[in-house]
């Protein structure tokens, strides 16, 4: 996903989002929400990892990562 290739694995947006194949395929307004989307999920990254951590009564496993990514977005 997008989100881990920034967050865990060090690439930026920029070069994410041109790795994604699957954004070719994007239409220009969906390929802008799906930006949209992605910024402010990156934006407020910390603001929603801190929610989570007290919403939640013990923190999700490791194997779980992709789980968290998802509820952020």
């Amino acid at each position: 996903s997008l989100l881990r290739a920034v967050l865990t694995q060090g690439k930026t947006v920029e070069g994410a989002w041109n790795a994604c194949e699957e954004l070719k395929h994007l239409s220009g307004q969906d390929a802008g929400f799906a930006r949209a989307l992605l910024m402010a999920t990156l934006r407020h990254h910390g603001q929603l990892q801190a929610l989570l951590g007290h919403l939640l009564s013990k923190p999700l496993p490791a194997k779980s990562a992709d789980v968290a990514l998802v509820i952020e977005l």
